[in-house]
């Protein structure tokens, strides 16, 4: 078991372990597994948090172990239909709008380099509800063809619009399979004609400007985030 956090993972007697990395990480941590046990959606499902707690200073949760297949193998081997009813949840738009201009600036000015007058050309009206934060194919897995949530991120604004755009930085981007040779190339483009829009995108290059500063001593990947910030400013335009 791994993760991209820091947080140390463990399998313990059939229930996982997340252990936070710091004594700085643990107000984020816990952050993480309130919003995992606040979800609530009748499709989309979470595993169940039994315990949490505090380990030589350090917090952790304990939550059910689901021993499904990533989104990320399940587009290489099935179909697009069967992804797009699985994704279909992620679709729909019960929600009421809100006006987010003053956290997405906010969130914009804390990134160094990101181009503060694009957002002159938007809304930035999204909508509000339960939100994942951090929606990668490595996420989203499969069991019995129910799909189930994993490591919750705590996210400058809550809306499904940022899920939506975390599954494009997969499909547009392609993120988990920059180092894979074997890409579901066809399964990627279809998945992102379902979640595409101007304000998705908008988000997009948001989420690749957030990751730049730990991609500093990455050559490669540094070098992925800028062409791909290309590729969504030319969409954008």
């Amino acid at each position: 078991m791994n993760g991209n956090s820091g947080c140390k993972l463990e399998l313990i007697k059939g229930v996982v372990r997340k252990t936070s990395p710091s004594t700085e990480y643990n107000p984020r941590l816990l952050k993480q597994v309130e919003k995992q046990d606040a979800f609530k959606h009748p499709e989309i499902f979470t595993p169940k948090i039994y315990d949490m707690g505090k380990t030589c200073g350090l917090v952790y949760f304990d939550m059910e172990y689901i021993s499904g297949q990533s989104l990320y193998h399940f587009c290489k081997t099935n179909t697009f239909k069967s992804i797009e009813r699985l994704l279909h949840p992620f679709t729909t738009s019960k929600y009421s709008n809100k006006s987010c201009k003053k956290e997405i600036r906010n969130k914009c000015e804390s990134l160094a380099g990101f181009p503060m007058e694009i957002l002159d050309y938007f809304d930035l009206t999204l909508p509000t509800g339960s939100c994942h934060g951090d929606a990668t194919f490595e996420n989203i897995l499969i069991k019995n063809d129910t799909m189930y949530l994993i490591d919750f991120l705590d996210s400058y604004v809550e809306s499904p619009s940022i899920d939506q755009s975390k599954i494009m930085q997969d499909s547009f981007c392609g993120w988990s399979y920059r180092h894979s040779r074997n890409k579901p190339l066809h399964n990627l483009v279809m998945i992102n004609e379902m979640f595409e829009s101007r304000i998705n995108y908008l988000l997009l290059l948001i989420n690749l400007y957030r990751i730049i500063p730990y991609s500093l001593n990455n050559t490669e990947q540094n070098s992925w985030i800028q062409k791909n910030i290309k590729k969504v400013m030319t969409e954008i335009s």
